[in-house]
């Protein structure tokens, strides 16, 4: 039977709960008094399981009908699940060497099984996405992510270099001594200026 990853972890997971349950047992009736607990386990997890299974032909099947029939189909699934689990509580229930609480114990693991699948799952997800954007990160510019920021540094301080550069090329001085030599030339412009001045007077 082809099984998706899901529906393996669901699976391990029910069978990983159904041995902590026996081990449970043994270790509390410490005699052969646990083997109807042990029935009722293997049982339960058995109904378990074929849910798992059940669910997993659901999903299939659904992905290819129209919106009606794959309702119809769910409901259908949800129904054999519950006769399963009738049916498994009942032989709990009527028969001695079989515990009741044994069979609801193997049940009850599908439900965990369904929460550790999906974040499993979530957290696979999660950790594929991350990933993703590190890769197409470093495609775009071939360098991984900590050395794209050292880069994009660099460039900046590359191009600020460059734009003073280019003022200094433009003026033939760097920018603050072009500041003072502004401020020379003005100030020799009023000295002429004071001279012409003193020299009218007399005359």
């Amino acid at each position: 039977m082809n099984l998706s990853k899901v529906a393996k972890r669901m699976i391990q997971t029910i069978l990983i709960i159904a041995l902590l349950f026996i081990a449970g047992s043994i270790i509390y009736y410490r005699s052969l008094g646990f083997l109807p607990f042990l029935f009722g386990v293997l049982i339960g997890a058995a109904v378990s399981i074929a849910k798992v299974v059940l669910l997993e032909r659901a999903v299939k099947k659904i992905s290819a009908m129209e919106q009606q029939q794959a309702k119809n189909h769910i409901v259908a699934q949800q129904m054999g699940s519950l006769v399963l689990t009738a049916a498994a509580l009942l032989l709990g229930a009527l028969i001695p060497q079989i515990s009741l609480w044994g069979t609801a114990a193997g049940i009850l693991s599908f439900h965990p099984a369904i929460y550790v699948a999906n974040y499993k799952v979530s957290k696979a997800k999660d950790g594929k996405s991350e990933t993703g954007n590190k890769k197409s990160a470093e495609a775009k510019t071939g360098e991984p992510e900590t050395d794209q920021i050292i880069a994009d540094n660099l460039r900046t301080a590359e191009a600020e270099t460059g734009n003073f550069e280019s003022a200094e090329v433009k003026t033939g001085e760097p920018e603050t001594d072009q500041i003072i030599a502004d401020n020379l030339r003005t100030t020799e412009a009023k000295a002429d200026n004071t001279e012409s001045g003193e020299s009218a007077i007399d005359c």
